[in-house]
């Protein structure tokens, strides 16, 4: 199978396996916003939050680096005391093992002060105690999923997320509702879904699993890990600055109302990630292809292309997504508005950076992820005080911009691999005045049945106008990603 096929199969399947996300979504959403309050969604996001943030520092980088150093130690020896990939492999196993460990300990040694200090007292000890072990499941359970991607294991990796996802799915809904616990419900669900994973992991990837502690080989790892490990600190922890901005200026119930636009911006999220979870290995083996800048800038300027397309769509359908998973949120329509074109240029951080990674000159990412970090704080703070929740968001979507044009900035000065970045911000700046003119539609006509035939009808002529174009035609026949 060429490149090519290979490179959009692993999208689909990979796709799939991520929409397994809007499948839970699907499933859960709608049933917890008309069961559990807007607080109990403010407490379920803080907690998401915080152990999605220590699901990514506990690594140290390490699992994310697989991908681009897994080759580097991929070795054929036959003798085993010089297999670099069992000492690689073995010495990132036994690593986490280890910090898992150490976060473990630490969490139960500061229960109280996390308890009260980050939670406000608002968190029950049982969900606590759950989170810690989701988040050291969820560690180990991704290390092996990176090692699927990049050995190319894609259906190994489908059926730990297929299987992750139903358990997730029936036991959310069983135990949140029926069963009454409310959010404890959800974090018990989660908690079995990923122990489920990680024994489906440690059968289906046992043929990879090594004890080693290899000091110089971690160290090495470390070097090139390292540097991505506080560009995503940086990028992560203003999630939880977010968070206590506006807990401290606005209120709980707000915080709920920010993780449904969250929730809904997600579909989008999802959709992008099912691209670049094929794409960034695929992209690190046209390394030594002559035609990989090539490649890399046509599929850039597809990637924009098809995915604002995407995007507007969803911003487009905004208000019926909202009447459908929440209704009782639709004050927090627009904001969606600005979430949604920030995952767009997040996604186009795959492309902007590309040379960063294949210098191996990760110090750099450092520095845009300092300066967007700040940039996010002072943005937010400034934004939330005059406008409220769509401060965060516009903050955010600031920050977002800040870190692609540096590392952009960056990557072109170490590896000369050029993207014309104004695709990017005339894609944000026309998906956030279509939506503010979708806004003004919706609140013209007040029957949404007929808001929803009109919008239908508006897509289905674009969509006939686009497909019967010639030059449209003639671009779909001669494009050919892999050469």
């Amino acid at each position: 199978m060429s490149l090519k096929k290979l490179f959009l199969n692993d999208t689909l399947v990979y796709g799939f396996s991520l929409y397994l996300n809007i499948f839970a979504a699907l499933i859960l959403t709608p049933i917890y916003t008309r069961t559990l309050s807007k607080e109990d969604y403010g407490i379920m996001d803080l907690c998401n939050v915080w152990n999605n943030f220590f699901i990514i520092i506990i690594p140290l980088g390490l699992t994310a680096s697989i991908i681009r150093l897994y080759q580097d130690n991929n070795s054929n020896e036959l003798n085993s005391s010089d297999n670099k990939k069992q000492d690689f492999l073995g010495t990132l196993f036994s690593f986490l093992l280890i910090s898992n460990c150490i976060y473990l300990v630490l969490n139960i040694l500061f229960k109280e002060f996390i308890i009260n200090f980050y939670f406000k007292t608002n968190l029950d000890e049982t969900i606590y105690y759950l989170s810690i072990f989701i988040v050291n499941f969820s560690v180990i359970v991704s290390y092996f999923q990176y090692l699927n991607r990049v050995r190319f294991k894609k259906y190994t990796y489908l059926i730990i997320n297929v299987s992750s996802f139903l358990i997730l799915s029936i036991l959310g809904y069983i135990l949140a509702i029926p069963y009454d616990y409310g959010i404890k419900g959800f974090f018990l669900a989660s908690f079995i879904s990923l122990f489920t994973s990680l024994i489906l992991s440690l059968i289906l990837v046992k043929d990879s699993i090594y004890f080693r502690l290899n000091l110089s080989l971690l160290k090495s790892s470390l070097k090139y890990a390292l540097p991505l490990l506080f560009v995503i600190i940086f990028l992560k922890i203003t999630f939880i600055i977010d968070r206590f901005i506006i807990y401290h200026f606005l209120d709980l119930e707000t915080i709920g109302e920010y993780s449904i636009v969250l929730r809904i911006s997600n579909i989008f999220q999802l959709i992008v990630s099912a691209f670049t979870t094929a794409w960034f290995p695929y992209a690190m083996n046209l390394i030594d292809n002559k035609n990989r800048n090539k490649i890399y800038k046509k599929t850039y300027f597809y990637f924009i292309l098809l995915f604002t397309i995407v995007a507007f769509i969803i911003i487009l359908f905004s208000k019926e997504l909202l009447l459908f998973f929440a209704p009782a949120y639709l004050n927090i329509e627009t904001i969606i508005y600005i979430t949604v074109p920030t995952i767009l240029v997040g996604g186009a951080n795959y492309f902007c950076n590309l040379g960063i990674h294949i210098t191996k000159k990760t110090h750099y990412l450092i520095y845009s992820a300092i300066i967007s970090f700040f940039v996010n704080v002072i943005s937010s703070v400034f934004l939330t005080n005059y406008f409220g929740i769509y401060g965060i968001a516009l903050g955010s979507l600031i920050a977002v911009l800040t870190w692609v044009s540096i590392e952009y900035y960056f990557s072109y000065k170490v590896s000369k691999i050029k993207f014309n970045l104004s695709y990017m911000y005339i894609s944000i700046i026309l998906l956030i005045l279509s939506g503010f003119l979708i806004s003004l539609l919706n609140n013209s006509i007040n029957e949404s049945q007929s808001i929803f035939y009109i919008k239908c009808i508006f897509i289905s002529i674009i969509f006939v106008i686009f497909l019967f174009n010639k030059k449209v035609r003639l671009v779909i026949k001669s494009f050919k990603l892999f050469q």
